[in-house]
This record gives structure tokens, C-alpha cells and sequence, in this order.
């Protein structure tokens, strides 16, 4: 916390309450924190790292709020963004939720810079290990010319229905607007998200995706962890994370795109859904805990109107 006359102060508890969103709470912690935190300069340089699975950064001075929840809780991020940003108790101040992770909390008060350990892992592998899914009994034929897809069991699941393993989805629209999805098995690498740092390879991740035979759209999303839209005809990459998104990790992905927009998609499938000019209502499973304005905007979406096309995709 960074207090009204500058000063910081660093506290960690095993239990807590860190959405603060009533004022009774919010003056709670406030006041613990002036009691009982440690004055930031005499906490240890990397203290703060990946056995904290949640965190809070509170800047008085500039009224200034973030908040990231442990990664395996129930809580909807981007309701809970909703909420910070809507409560009473943060009325007038820059509240929401750390995107970032850990990370983003040293952006809101840098002089907690040294305390926090950045996150690990976020450069691009080679992409000769892309983690593409697996080919099993899903697949007969792709034909590029004609644009056809041939499978041998259920259009709606070929390549995605898994017990075991959750996917991730990238889509690209190529210039001539024809769309490509293809599957990656979800990676988890201290709760970052693991699908964006293979923008850093630049264009050169898009021939390697174009280099492989594409699969069909997934017939529902629960199965679909995390998502990206690489549109080549509107130069806009867009994505849906499944961890936190470390604002470095951004810059390197725009570096390596220059002149491109980057975005995220705040409705995820359903949004991945529209912009590649599709409409499957029926394949929006409710998360958990989601704000009601949230979950009505995201089944009221528009698809692209381009002419989009993706491929046929025929049952053997």
C-alpha cells in the first residue's frame, strides 16, 4: 500500500479478505496495514513470488486499486473487474483487476518493484514445439484446394472432446477471409498465459500454423480454456487468456507485430465466436459467479459481417 503521504507499507496473511469491496472492509485493511505492515524498504528484494497465490495493491495517494485472485478459485475475472470498477467503495478511483498478476501490482506502486518476483517462462519456445492436439481417430483428409475437411466421427467434437485435457483455440483469418482453428493443448507455466508468447515469433507463427492441417470449430466451449484471433485482413490480434497477461509479455507481443492492434476479448468464446462471423448460443456454458450484464451483452453479440468462410467440414 502506498499511504496518502508516499510511504509503503508490505503485509501478507494466510487468510483475508482482499476483494474489498464494502467500505467497512476497505478501511479494515487499511488500517491493519498502517498498524502492522512492514515499511517496504526493510522487506526482503523477492519476497513476494509464486507461494502468494493472491494480491492486492492499494495507492492511496493516487487512488489507484488492483486485485488478482488465486488462480484456481470461483470467482469470474472479468465480473469481478465488473465489480471493482462499479462499487461504491472505489467510487472516483482507478479500480480493477490485476490482468497482470503479480506483476501489474508493482506497476500500480513501483516501489514495490524489488519485493516482487517477476513471473517466469513467458519467452516463446521454438516453434517446433508448438503443442499442436493430437490427430487421433479425428481426421481423414484436409484438402486445401477445395476447402474441405474430412473426419470420421462427430462434425460438432472431431479433435476437441477430451476428458483428460482442456484446449486452447487459435483462429486465423486469412486476407482472403478464409478462417482456420486450430487446437493446442493448454499448457500451464505458473499461471501466465502460455498461448501468447508465440506472437513473439511475429509472422513467422502464423506460416507455421498455415503449415498444418486445420481442425473444426469445437461444438462447445467448455472444453476451450483460452483463445486467440489472428486476423490478417484487419491486422488485429485478439486474445482471451487463461492466466495472467504481464504487461512485458504485451510489449514483446506488439515489438513483434509492429503497426498491428492488440485486444482483449472481455467475452471470450462468445467473443471469439463473433469476430470470426459465428453464432452458436447453444455452445455458451454459464461460468460460475458472473455478472448478469456480463453473461446478456456476451449472448447478444454480433458476428463479423464480413464474407468469412470456414472450411466444409465433411463426416467420412
Amino acid at each position: 500500500m502506498r499511504d496518502t503521504d508516499g510511504s509503503c507499507r508490505f503485509r501478507h496473511v494466510k487468510w483475508g479478505t482482499w476483494q474489498l469491496l464494502d467500505q467497512d472492509g476497505q478501511a479494515e485493511v487499511i488500517a491493519e496495514l498502517r498498524r502492522d505492515g512492514t515499511p517496504l524498504d526493510e522487506v526482503e528484494p523477492g519476497y513476494f513470488d509464486g507461494w502468494y497465490c493472491q494480491g492486492v495493491a492499494i495507492d492511496l495517494k493516487n487512488r489507484v486499486f488492483r486485485a488478482y485472485s488465486c488462480p484456481g478459485d470461483n470467482h469470474h475475472r472479468e465480473s469481478l473487474d465488473l465489480r471493482f470498477r462499479t462499487a461504491p467503495a472505489w467510487a472516483g478511483w482507478d479500480a480493477g483487476f490485476a490482468w497482470g498478476g503479480r506483476e501489474e501490482l508493482a506497476e500500480v506502486i513501483p516501489e514495490a518493484s524489488s519485493v516482487i518476483v517477476p513471473y517466469h517462462g513467458l519467452e516463446a519456445p521454438p516453434l517446433a514445439e508448438l503443442p499442436f492436439g493430437e490427430r487421433d481417430q479425428g481426421f481423414s483428409t484436409w484438402d486445401a484446394d477445395r476447402f474441405e475437411l474430412v473426419v470420421h466421427r462427430d462434425v460438432a467434437d472431431a479433435g476437441w472432446y477430451d476428458w483428460y485435457q482442456e484446449c486452447d483455440l487459435v483462429t486465423v483469418i486469412t486476407p482472403d477471409l478464409h478462417v482456420l482453428d486450430y487446437r493446442f493443448f493448454t499448457e500451464f507455466r505458473e499461471w501466465t498465459d502460455t498461448l501468447l508468447p508465440w506472437l513473439v515469433h511475429g509472422h513467422s507463427y502464423v506460416d507455421e500454423l498455415r503449415g498444418q492441417t486445420p481442425y473444426p470449430f469445437p461444438g462447445e466451449g467448455e472444453r476451450v480454456r483460452a483463445g486467440l484471433v489472428i486476423d490478417l485482413d484487419q491486422r488485429v490480434l485478439r486474445y482471451w487468456p487463461h492466466g495472467y497477461v504481464p504487461s512485458r509479455l504485451l510489449a514483446a507481443v506488439g515489438a513483434a507485430w509492429p503497426g498491428w492492434e492488440l485486444r482483449r476479448m472481455r467475452y471470450g468464446f462468445a467473443e471469439h465466436l463473433a469476430v470470426t462471423g459465428r453464432r452458436a448460443p447453444d455452445a455458451l456454458a454459464t461460468p460460475p459467479e458472473v455478472a448478469a450484464e456480463w453473461e446478456a451483452a456476451r449472448r447478444d453479440l454480433t458476428p463479423d459481417p464480413r464474407p468469412l468462410r470456414a472450411p466444409l467440414v465433411l463426416e467420412a
